[in-house]
């Protein structure tokens, strides 16, 4: 089975032959205790999402196609609730059907839409779509 990952946005779903894990990271504060020691500390400080990217073989507009153009229209930007979207990334094992892992997304958008190769007459490639998004709340699913 080429396409392993499954995305699910409010509802709508699409699937994926490859996909980032998506990682939250936590930055370290360095502090030093009022004791008057000379060594510093390190405490969980502010925590970010990275992006992620999902890859697949280009296909005829569907929900992320939508999505996409409404942003990029500047449509959807009036509030966040009109771009910003929740949803779910599962990964199948080969057999299509044993769930992997699982990540909730909440107020995500999408934050680049790539064409990969560029057109070339001469060529045979297939081209892939890389979409590229952003969310506020990544979670690993149990």
């Amino acid at each position: 089975m080429a396409l392993r990952f499954e995305v699910e946005v409010e509802g709508r779903k699409s699937n994926f032959a490859e996909c980032d894990v998506p990682k939250t990271t936590i930055t370290p504060i360095q502090y030093r205790e009022a004791t008057g020691t000379l060594d510093t500390l390190a405490r969980p400080g502010t925590h970010s999402n990275e992006p992620f990217t999902l890859t697949r073989n280009v296909v005829s507009k569907d929900a992320f196609w939508d999505w996409r153009k409404a942003i990029m229209d500047g449509v959807n930007t009036g509030n966040a609730s009109s771009y910003k979207k929740s949803g779910s990334v599962t990964q199948y094992d080969h057999d299509g059907t044993s769930v992997i892992a699982r990540w909730n997304f909440k107020d995500a958008f999408i934050s680049e839409w790539k064409i990969d190769p560029d057109l070339d007459g001469s060529g045979n490639e297939i081209l892939k779509e890389r979409i590229t998004m952003v969310a506020d709340v990544i979670e690993k699913a149990e």
